[in-house]
């Protein structure tokens, strides 16, 4: 097996399972939000969203 074909197979399993536990992650937090009882929960999660966005650019955090 050439070294290029390793690294590319290497990647793509790495790509594929860090994408499958990310739908977990994001399926687990949609049905958790859903069973929040707060007025206007999308809007609220959206303006937080939006918060953490700015200060991560404002930081420059990664």
């Amino acid at each position: 097996m050439d070294r290029r074909s390793f690294a590319q197979d290497f990647f793509f399993e790495l790509m594929r399972d860090s994408q499958r536990v990310r739908a977990v992650y994001l399926a687990e937090r949609e049905r958790w939000i859903r069973t929040l009882e707060i007025a206007g929960r999308e809007e609220v999660l959206f303006e937080l969203e939006m918060l953490l966005r700015g200060i991560d650019r404002f930081f420059n955090l990664r």
